[in-house]
């Protein structure tokens, strides 16, 4: 398993993202997904292990951390619900991504482990480009909440946690996986 910040900082131009995308991780975590799936190559490769990579992108679905957006954000829904805050704090929402439900992505996975290529990987992803602020948006209606609540800090070029601005997923190979018959 590993994840889509392996890719770092894409062009827009480049995308969707597709697996030959060349890796180029801004963070940490990105840099040891990186080294994941060349160790993952390194075990193909030397001793024949059957091995497929799953770069998954971004997941919506329940227990998220909150150092993920999706987390961060289902805290402060639930405190807003629960009368134990007012605000819905929030940094970049312009950025584009890719938001996956979790169930989704653990069809894909099944479907890699049983039917995908050694060596080979896999984008796991909904294909879509969405936009973080629309996601919200969305979101917070159908939380019954209106996006007033919403504090946006405005998205500092220097900071630390560099993002990428757009970020979506090409999932032909992966598809090409789900339509294969047993």
């Amino acid at each position: 398993m590993g994840s889509a910040a392996k890719y770092g900082e894409v062009a827009a131009a480049n995308n969707p993202i597709s697996e030959q995308q060349i890796l180029k991780p801004i963070s940490i975590y990105g840099w040891t997904k990186a080294a994941q799936s060349q160790l993952a190559s390194v075990y193909v490769q030397s001793f024949g292990v059957d091995v497929m990579v799953a770069r998954t992108f971004n997941l919506i679905g329940g227990g998220a951390s909150d150092k993920l957006f999706i987390g961060r954000v289902q805290k402060q829904i639930n405190a807003v619900l629960a009368g134990a805050a007012t605000r819905i704090q929030v940094g970049n929402v312009d950025a584009i991504r890719d938001y996956l439900d979790i169930h989704k992505a653990c069809e894909m996975y099944q479907h890699i482990a049983s039917k995908g290529l050694c060596g080979e990987v896999y984008n796991v992803a909904s294909g879509k480009p969405v936009v973080m602020r629309d996601f919200l948006q969305d979101w917070l209606k159908d939380s019954g909440l209106d996006y007033a609540l919403v504090d946006e800090k405005a998205y500092s070029k220097t900071s630390s946690a560099r993002e990428t601005s757009v970020n979506y997923a090409s999932i032909d190979k992966v598809l090409k996986l789900l339509s294969i018959r047993h």
